[in-house]
């Protein structure tokens, strides 16, 4: 296994409605490389900072996926995440750019600076101890 030849940074979006905690979002290319981003918080309309750096691979027979699987508790207490098996390819015309990762009607946008956006569904995985106490 090698060091990626392309890069780009990955951001989470939150445009969920309200303030959205214990966000993290994984990027994983082919079985070859895998990054991670973390953010306690994320106030609904901003961006999680720092960014992170995603590595995959451009050229000749490198073509792979990108898979991308993100997990966010909402403030009633549940969290919500998407089919791990999701991808969503980015090319060479997005290396060096911002790759945002959008939550927003309980669907995940992938929107690449250059290329094709992807969309998934969320769906709800367990509730926090105030809904459950509730």
């Amino acid at each position: 296994m090698s060091d990626p030849n392309t890069w780009a940074k990955a951001t989470v979006v939150n445009d969920w409605g309200g303030q959205i905690t214990n966000v993290y979002l994984d990027h994983r290319y082919d079985e070859d490389h895998f990054d991670k981003g973390h953010w306690n918080f994320i106030d609904n309309g901003r961006q999680g900072e720092p960014t992170f750096d995603v590595g995959y691979w451009t050229g000749f027979l490198r073509t792979g996926k990108d898979y991308w699987v993100i997990r966010f508790t909402d403030s009633n207490g549940a969290t919500w995440t998407n089919k791990p098996n999701f991808y969503c390819f980015l090319t060479k015309d997005d290396a060096g750019g911002l790759v945002k990762c959008r939550v927003k009607n309980q669907t995940l946008y992938i929107e690449p600076p250059k290329s094709s956006s992807c969309t998934v569904a969320l769906y709800r995985i367990g509730m926090g101890a105030q809904a459950a106490a509730e």
